[in-house]
């Protein structure tokens, strides 16, 4: 099976962007039904395979691949590394940095009499 392109996905994502009035708040959710549309169509697209009688096992020459994730599975792995690739923002909670010493005095005169 043929997976769909990333423009393909992408242009998908945005006609049903527009179909569903412009929303700003569901990008994931339009971008994995435009990716889940693609695919079942790709995949009713394909001729059928033959399923030969017996499967051969060659483990030698054959490298593991891993099992489809499920939707949500694979929708909380594409979360995780939106967050991770975030930018970072610095938290202003912690101490603030003092101020240079210049070597003058801060004030012309002294403060008690």
């Amino acid at each position: 099976m043929n997976s769909p392109s990333h423009e393909e996905i992408s242009r998908r994502a945005y006609q049903l962007w527009h179909e569903y009035g412009s929303p700003a708040d569901r990008d994931l959710e339009i971008w994995l039904n435009a990716e889940r549309q693609l695919t079942a169509k790709a995949a009713a697209d394909a001729p059928a395979a033959p399923t030969p009688a017996e499967p051969a096992v060659d483990s030698v020459s054959e490298p593991h691949l891993a099992p489809a994730l499920p939707d949500q599975a694979a929708s909380q792995a594409f979360l995780q590394k939106q967050t991770a690739r975030a930018p970072q923002i610095a938290h202003h909670t912690g101490p603030h940095a003092k101020p240079p010493v210049t070597g003058k005095p801060l004030h012309d005169r002294p403060h008690s009499s």
